[in-house]
């Protein structure tokens, strides 16, 4: 924040420096006055006028303390305020990374990064619940586009025996059945209605509508 006539910086040091010479000035000749004008004191001599003088700077010296308190408050819960959106952002920035790379697995042609990706999305998911709708979204998509394109062995003209959902595919399945339901966004469904899940395992799943259970 810069110093600029008006910005909250500049007043509060205009109000420090006018506190500083008020304070000079009523611990100095200043507490006579304020003695005579404020108290309504006069007439005082000797011990009695010098005990009356102790006790206006006191008060003075009190009242400089309790402000200087305030201020110090207040610019600790902004400093403690600040610090917190620093850390907020700067956890969110860590929580972007880390989902563009677990994207990026996601596409991969490898079977062990495609794994690593789908849960890295489940982990992040659960650490972040503004993230969760978004990241089930895509794993709902990724299912959706890939169960279509199954692979099945076939031997000579014989048909596939016990066809099972390719392994990718039914670990994602299986991170969307296990998700934390109550972050769901209350907006929209996971849609897994357009998805080939023919030889999915779906006995530990407990977390799809039943509609979109094969």
């Amino acid at each position: 924040m810069r110093w600029w006539p008006g910005s909250p910086r500049f007043v509060l040091a205009v109000l420090g420096v006018v506190l500083v010479a008020v304070l000079g000035w009523v611990l100095g000749p200043g507490a006579a006055w304020v003695l005579e004008h404020f108290d309504g004191v006069r007439g005082l001599a000797g011990k009695d006028l010098a005990a009356a003088l102790d006790a206006v700077r006191g008060r003075a010296l009190a009242i400089a303390t309790g402000l200087i308190a305030l201020v110090a408050v207040y610019y600790t819960a902004r400093n403690a305020a600040t610090a917190r959106r620093t850390f907020q952002l700067s956890e969110q920035g860590q929580v972007t990374d880390r989902y563009t790379k677990a994207i990026e697995q996601l596409g991969s042609d490898k079977l062990d990064i495609r794994l690593g990706g789908i849960y890295a999305l489940e982990r992040i998911a659960r650490d972040s619940a503004r993230d969760h709708p978004t990241i089930m979204e895509v794993l709902a998509a990724f299912v959706r586009e890939h169960s279509q394109d199954v692979k099945t062995i076939e031997t000579g003209n014989e048909k596939p025996r016990d066809p099972k959902l390719r392994t990718d595919l039914q670990a994602t399945v299986t991170v969307i059945g296990r998700r934390t339901v109550g972050q769901d966004s209350p907006l929209a469904r996971i849609n897994l209605s357009r998805a080939n899940l023919t030889g999915a395992n779906l006995t530990e799943v407990t977390g799809l509508p039943a509609e979109q259970s094969p």
